[in-house]
């Protein structure tokens, strides 16, 4: 007999109540046990639910302004008022470009100015 084997134990497990009981059947009738690999009579069930899982971590904010992510005050659960802020982006480039646009907003008020001077000294 092969003591090493892995399912050696379950299987002895499985068989002794037999192995106890054998005494006091044996004069009433034999007994045949038959060894099989105990992998060959287990199954393991198996069960399906469909369902949808939501992250507590996957949040949709809607964004009006692009920037990369400095700090995250709040976390999921997190209770907030109106006005609290979410998060802090780095927007130095969305600065740079509002400064660019102001500063063409300010030639081209110019220009203007100085084409209406100029039509009023033609007239």
């Amino acid at each position: 007999m092969n003591t090493n084997h892995p399912h050696f134990g379950a299987l002895l497990l499985c068989l002794l109540p037999c192995l106890l009981l054998a005494p006091a059947r044996a004069s009433e009738q034999e007994i045949h046990i038959t060894a099989v690999p105990l992998g060959e009579r287990l199954f393991y069930p198996r069960h399906s639910a469909p369902a949808t899982t939501l992250s507590l971590n996957d949040s949709r904010i809607g964004a009006e302004t692009a920037g990369r992510l400095l700090e995250l005050p709040v976390q999921v659960g997190d209770q907030v008022v109106q006005g609290d802020p979410l998060a802090r982006l780095d927007c130095r480039e969305n600065q740079l470009r509002r400064r660019q646009a102001e500063g063409r907003l300010e030639n081209a008020e110019a220009r203007l100015q100085l084409a209406r001077r100029q039509i009023e000294r033609a007239d």
